[in-house]
């Protein structure tokens, strides 16, 4: 089952599959920060550029990464087991 998958490739999805995802796994839901950050401002899911979602720039404690390798994930998200 995809829903259940430990990553998920966003750039694949449309709308519909991204809200699926909130019934079948809230976990990976939750696990998009553009679902996450849009949720803890109290703001709608902006579902108009689903790759858009995977990206947060709120978050500057990440190592910086080689373009290489934002490109390579540039759609991807990882399941949480923990949403905080």
């Amino acid at each position: 089952n995809p829903a259940h998958d430990r990553e998920i490739d966003l750039s694949q999805m449309d709308e519909q599959d991204v809200k699926s995802l909130h019934k079948s796994d809230p976990f990976m839901y939750y696990s998009i920060p553009g679902v996450l950050k849009a949720s803890l401002t109290l703001k709608d899911v902006d579902y108009s550029d689903i790759t858009s979602l995977c990206h947060d720039d709120s978050h500057t404690s990440s190592p910086p990464r080689s373009q290489e390798e934002v490109e390579n994930d540039a759609g991807k998200v990882s399941r949480r087991t923990c949403v905080s």
